[in-house]
């Protein structure tokens, strides 16, 4: 768990590991046939954030969004890996967390470094990096 967040990670800053912009080893992804992302308010710093985002106030630092993931107001997404159709809801904080595709993290939920959960849905791996389970497919 701890190398795929780290190699996500490694996407990240003025100079990655993993350049996506090389232009002597380009990358092609796939067409996706729906909305641009949409940042309506809050403040987004070194992050990758895929198409269909939707994000509707605080603060995404250091991480990476999947396609279609929402976030509401307030919330905290610090050195993350938020994977496609996660709805991450208002004032929710997470730090050094994957949260697997089509999760719904209730609005105030803390999960993280730092923070405690209670979560049944929740895997801590020996390093301290935080894994919450596939949600339910739509």
């Amino acid at each position: 768990m701890r190398t795929y967040w780290e190699a996500h990670l490694d996407l990240l800053g003025s100079t990655p590991a993993f350049d996506l912009q090389n232009t002597e080893w380009p990358i092609f992804g796939s067409v996706y046939d729906g909305p641009p992302a949409h940042v309506v308010a809050g403040e987004v710093s070194d992050s990758l954030i895929g198409e269909g985002c939707r994000l509707e106030g605080g603060r995404v630092v250091r991480s990476v969004l999947g396609r279609g993931v929402r976030i509401g107001k307030g919330a905290e997404v610090v050195e993350s890996v938020i994977m496609d159709y996660a709805e991450i809801g208002a004032g929710v904080k997470l730090h050094e967390v994957i949260v697997d595709r089509f999760n719904v993290i209730p609005a105030g939920t803390e999960v993280g470094v730092g923070f405690g959960s209670d979560d049944v849905r929740l895997f801590r791996d020996p390093s301290g990096l935080i894994v919450l389970e596939r949600g339910e497919t739509r």
